[in-house]
Formats: C-alpha cells, sequence, structure tokens
C-alpha cells in the first residue's frame, strides 16, 4: 500500500516536473522570439 501511494507520489512529481520544464522552455523560446522581431523592427525603423 505504502509502495503504492510512494510511486503515484513520484508519478506526480516526475510528471510536474516536466510540466514545469516545459513552461519554462516555452517562455524562453518565446522571450527569445520577442527581442529577435523587437530587433528587427528596430532595424527596419533605423
Amino acid at each position: 500500500m505504502f509502495a503504492r501511494v510512494a510511486a503515484l507520489i513520484d508519478d506526480l512529481f516526475r510528471g510536474h516536473v516536466h510540466v514545469l520544464l516545459d513552461r519554462a522552455h516555452a517562455r524562453v523560446l518565446w522571450v527569445r522570439h520577442h527581442l529577435k522581431t523587437r530587433k528587427d523592427t528596430q532595424k527596419k525603423t533605423q
């Protein structure tokens, strides 16, 4: 019984970490894209 609960918690924790990493990665990609587009628009205005 305890082992099953521990395994379930482990799965939830791993899944949660995976989701957090995915979100962080998506945010980094978005920020990078945003900065790149801003640089491009600055080049056009100059």
